[in-house]
């Protein structure tokens, strides 16, 4: 049994099939986000947040390759590496979303929409590392 955040009680641990099931969903979310925010103009923000926006994606794309090597493991000495190197990857994404946060509450943005959809983006990015650690 664990605590589920979201049904907010514990549950017991879900089935390989119901686990792949929630990553697809999950999957199918976060390339809506990604493929919004490629067709979203990052025209009229500052170079800074270009910058941020950029990393953003560059992890997402390393969280990606690094997810499929957690999936494509064969032996748990790789498993956790590559599980260790989720947890950073989630870590930097997560300081990056910080300052997006920031961004967001502060009054100087006008059209906050790219950087609520990263955001959300990057909350779910995370959500797979809890996937990952039930497996």
């Amino acid at each position: 049994m664990y605590f589920d955040p979201t049904l907010g009680r514990r549950v017991p641990f879900p089935t390989l099939e119901e686990r792949e099931a929630a990553f697809q969903v999950r999957r199918k979310e976060y390339e809506a986000y990604v493929s919004g925010l490629k067709h979203k103009g990052l025209h009229g923000l500052s170079g800074e947040i270009d910058r941020c926006l950029k990393k953003v994606s560059e992890g997402v794309e390393t969280f990606e390759d690094i997810w499929q090597k957690v999936h494509n493991a064969t032996n748990t000495n790789q498993k956790e590496k590559y599980e260790t190197d989720l947890k950073k990857e989630i870590k930097k994404l997560q300081r990056l979303r910080d300052q997006i946060k920031s961004w967001i509450a502060s009054g100087e943005i006008k059209d906050k929409s790219t950087l609520v959809d990263t955001r959300k983006l990057i909350e779910t990015v995370s959500s797979f590392l809890v996937v990952c650690t039930t497996l």
